[in-house]
């Protein structure tokens, strides 16, 4: 066991201390790896608290948020699998890491599928505590980026990158909120121009499938002869120059959506594929012997088909990037 007056913490990480914006709180009933482990941190310039059990902890918790928690798993009046919980409901930002020993290894685990980032074992290595906690914070920084990076994609396919107001318009908005929360097969009809893609993506980034893939085809743009293999892949061998097996865009639109742009270029024979799927008929890839690709069972996508010739918009309904 590592302390705080041992050579070993000094050895840490030498030189000038960088004072840090996050708060830390330890929590372990044995106040020798409580102090050094707090030690430790504030010389990586870590505001640092202390709790000596899941009690206390958690009445500091309930006062302050800290940027992550490191509790030992187990602790007298609370223990730190209830601090985790405790964490998850009041303060789901907070990261939290398990301290266990090794006859408690399974209890750690069990606390990693309850959502604890990581566990650390005894004796603690106090230089794995810091490599813990940087990468915590990092994959957290990475998490609210990614969050942030899919709200300005809603904001740029969402109705904010659409611009009308006309009475043309809101209704075209409001069947769009109305059909989004459904998984309806959609059909979208214009003209070139009028806003057929812009009005997909607002379908798909208003509905719940909003975090799983937006899988856009060109139909026109594929060759006839490599179409069928780009819906529904293929497996090695299936064909001259199958080298390799390929997944199919229906099955990279794994609960999301599929947008099968210009359908009316497909040839009426593999325009009924399509259909078939969306009637929650079992596919197959080309070549492929194994078990059926099962729509609803498997990939469940809201599929949005884009054909140019059943109406026309009127020019109210043009739709532009903002």
């Amino acid at each position: 066991m590592c302390f705080a007056g041992d050579p070993n913490v000094r050895n840490v990480r030498m030189g000038k201390v960088n004072m840090r914006n996050e708060s830390i709180l330890v929590a372990d009933d044995a106040p020798e790896i409580r102090f050094s482990i707090s030690e430790v941190l504030k010389r990586e310039g870590f505001t640092v608290d202390m709790a000596c059990d899941g009690q206390e902890a958690i009445e500091k918790i309930r006062k302050k948020f800290f940027d992550a928690v490191i509790t030992d798993l187990a602790m007298p009046r609370k223990s730190g699998m209830e601090v985790l919980c405790f964490l998850k409901e009041h303060s789901p930002e907070t990261i939290c890491i398990i301290i266990t020993g090794f006859g408690t290894i399974h209890g750690a685990v069990e606390a990693i599928r309850q959502g604890a980032f990581d566990y650390l074992t005894k004796p603690v290595r106090l230089e794995e505590v810091i490599i813990t906690v940087d990468k915590a914070l990092e994959v957290r920084e990475l998490r609210r980026e990614n969050r942030s990076l899919r709200q300005e994609l809603q904001n740029i396919h969402g109705f904010e990158s659409i611009v009308g107001t006309s009475m043309a318009m809101r209704k075209v908005f409001e069947l769009v909120e109305k059909v989004a929360v459904t998984d309806s097969t959609v059909l979208i009809t214009g003209e070139s121009g009028t806003g057929k893609e812009l009005i997909a993506h607002a379908l798909h980034y208003k509905s719940g499938r909003k975090d799983r893939p937006f899988i856009p085809v060109n139909c026109a743009a594929i060759p006839v002869e490599l179409l069928e293999s780009e819906l529904f892949g293929h497996e090695k061998g299936a064909f001259t120059h199958a080298v390799s097996t390929k997944i199919g865009r229906f099955e990279l639109a794994n609960k999301g959506t599929i947008f099968l742009d210009e359908i009316g270029e497909m040839s009426p024979a593999l325009q009924v594929k399509p259909c078939v799927s969306c009637r929650n008929v079992s596919l197959k890839g080309s070549g492929e012997s194994g078990p059926s690709m099962s729509m609803p069972g498997l990939l469940q996508p809201l599929i949005l088909i884009l054909k140019r010739l059943f109406i026309k918009v009127v020019s109210e309904m043009i739709c532009t990037i903002a």
